[in-house]
């Protein structure tokens, strides 16, 4: 009887971890502004280095670049 109890707590916690992994995945993405536009040398030389290192990346209509918000320490790390 334990032996089934413990069998069901882990499929019921793995199930509950699936479910919050697929939600997780689900929500849409957060853009924030990483860097305003200075001019196109500088732009040129961040968005390579966002390319080298496959951090996704936007720029919008003013030039600034955004970076999807889980992403911004990597780029910090990176590309700063």
């Amino acid at each position: 009887m334990k032996k089934y109890l413990m069998v069901l707590s882990i499929v019921v916690i793995a199930v509950i971890g699936a479910i919050l992994y697929v939600k997780e995945e689900d929500k849409p993405i957060n853009f924030v502004v990483f860097s305003q536009y200075f001019n196109d040398e500088l732009q040129k030389s961040l968005v390579d280095r966002l390319e080298a290192n496959n951090i996704p990346y936007q720029v919008d209509a003013e030039g600034n670049v955004k970076l999807p918000e889980k992403d911004v320490e990597k780029a910090v790390l990176c590309c700063s």
